[in-house]
């Protein structure tokens, strides 16, 4: 996913890991326009949209993978 979306243009700040989930999720967590995300899941080909508020504002998208992805 890292590939694909530097590939696309987007700037990955960070990659770690967290506990497993099912689902992939997209958190918006700043104003960024819903056609980015969107275009987002479209790449990926997975994951729920979903708004947040920011803990770090330097970051605006965080992507979790889940099982669902592969």
């Amino acid at each position: 996913v890292e590939t694909l979306l530097t590939d696309a243009g987007f700037t990955i700040s960070k990659t770690g890991k967290t506990n497993t989930t099912a689902k992939t999720s997209i958190i918006n967590k700043s104003e960024i326009p819903e056609n980015i995300t969107t275009s987002i899941q479209a790449l990926i080909g997975y994951g729920e949209v979903s708004k947040s508020t920011s803990t770090e504002p330097t970051v605006d998208i965080t992507i979790i993978l889940g099982k669902d992805y592969k």
